[in-house]
């Protein structure tokens, strides 16, 4: 099922992968919860960009 392959995806932090597997069960099932998985992995991914650019600049 989507939702479980997303789900292990995001366990892993395979984050790009999730994105798009929550993105494919939004538009298939009509639920709060790949919505909430999305805000979690855009935060997840903004964060890692920040680190990224924090590191490059010391």
């Amino acid at each position: 099922m989507l939702i479980n392959q997303a789900d292990n995806q995001f366990e892993s932090e395979n984050w790009d992968k999730a994105l798009v597997s929550y993105e494919s069960a939004k538009a298939i099932f009509d639920r709060d919860y790949p919505n909430n998985q999305i805000t979690k992995i855009n935060t997840k991914l903004t964060e890692t960009k920040r680190s990224t650019r924090k590191r490059c600049s010391e």
